[in-house]
């Protein structure tokens, strides 16, 4: 009996140690050799174990933000951050692994990186291991009192429980909505902008939660109001577009600006477009190009498109119908995938402005082609995402 005993004992010590072992064996850190001099602060930081610059140089890897792109690193970085306890490392990385499956293709390198990093081991599809640690990181982020993350699994169980018809999940859902729609109430109470955008997107509905057009409109805008660059963005969107509210392209290009002033990289681009169709002024060229080529040198497909037209009309640059042409081949290079249907970036460009782009290429002699190709060429190789 006593052998039996401590034989089951042994049974289950053992896989406890060895979890022991797993979860307190020290996290392999990223190379930070390619890092600029002008981020060898944050590497280090990130490598004395600032859970917060972890999670920046992260970002930074995904998106090409000083940095070469590189999926590894950015997973890696977040990875190491989230184990530190990092509540908002934990739901990006959730996030990202739970898009596994739209992330897998630009990177070589990482498929044999996430294989060799996901566990569920017994689970043979990457894309399933990877969705099951997705999980396990939003519940972890959750579990902390994170609001967004609590969120994000209110939207999964709504999104379960309509999909699959199972009313526990639809509960479960409600209930932890219910829960953040509180908290952030109460932050916004205190004049948190970050709160009244989340509570903003949370009326904004879809195919997971109510929709509420007026309370999603109400928030975004003092959110706006108070400075969030999102929220801008956003309602920026929804006045260039005349969604929710009357179209105003004026009112779209001030909240671009605000937007792109605090740094925002898709506000940049859409705000060079708005300029070189002709808003704005002589006096916004001088402040917006420096932005919009920030934009462009870091992949945004519209900007290259404004910077295009910019440099054809002689806006804040000079007249500079090779140099347009060049724009124009580089951004015809990238390939925009909203919902995973990939096409060609310049069918971002309205079709009037695809004729004039046609009607350029038309008369250029072959030595300005040549030279508008060659200059092209060299920005991306210079530029490759």
């Amino acid at each position: 009996m006593k052998r039996r005993l401590r034989f089951l004992a042994a049974c289950l010590l053992v896989p406890l140690a060895l979890l022991g072992v797993f979860l307190l064996w020290p996290e392999p850190l990223p190379d930070i050799a390619d890092l600029p001099p002008a981020l060898a602060a944050l590497g280090t930081r990130a490598v004395h174990g600032d859970a917060a610059a972890q999670r920046e140089l992260g970002n930074r890897y995904y998106e090409r933000d000083g940095v070469p792109f590189n999926l590894v690193k950015a997973h890696g970085w977040l990875q190491v951050a989230a184990r530190h306890g990092d509540a908002k490392a934990q739901l990006e990385l959730g996030q990202n692994y739970l898009l596994g499956n739209c992330v897998l293709g630009k990177d070589p390198a990482f498929l044999p990186w996430l294989n060799a990093h996901l566990p569920f081991g017994h689970i043979p599809d990457a894309r399933e291991r990877s969705r099951a640690t997705g999980m396990r990181w939003l519940r972890t982020a959750a579990e902390h009192g994170y609001a967004p993350a609590q969120e994000s699994l209110a939207r999964i169980n709504f999104r379960l429980g309509w999909n699959m018809s199972m009313p526990h999940y639809l509960a479960e859902g409600r209930k932890r909505l219910d829960k953040v729609i509180e908290s952030h109430r109460q932050a916004a109470a205190h004049g948190s902008a970050e709160a009244e955008r989340t509570l903003s997107l949370l009326y904004a509905g879809g195919e997971d939660l109510p929709t509420d057009p007026a309370e999603h409109l109400k928030w975004l805008k003092l959110a706006a109001e108070h400075g969030d660059q999102e929220a801008e963005y956003w309602l920026a969107g929804y006045c260039e577009r005349g969604v929710y509210v009357p179209k105003d392209e004026a009112a779209a290009f001030v909240w671009y600006r605000r937007a792109a002033g605090q740094g925002h990289i898709e506000a940049r681009g859409h705000l060079g477009l708005l300029l070189a169709r002709g808003h704005g002024g002589p006096k916004d060229y001088a402040k917006v190009v420096p932005l919009l080529r920030q934009a462009a040198d870091r992949g945004n497909a519209l900007a290259r498109i404004a910077m295009a037209f910019m440099c054809l009309r002689g806006y804040g640059v000079p007249q500079d119908e090779t140099e347009a042409s060049k724009w124009w081949r580089v951004a015809s290079k990238m390939i925009v995938m909203p919902w995973d249907v990939g096409f060609e970036a310049t069918r971002l460009a309205s079709d009037d402005e695809r004729k004039e782009m046609d009607a350029l290429e038309a008369r250029l002699t072959a030595e300005q082609k040549a030279e508008a190709q060659r200059r092209a060429d060299e920005y991306l190789t210079s530029h490759p995402h």
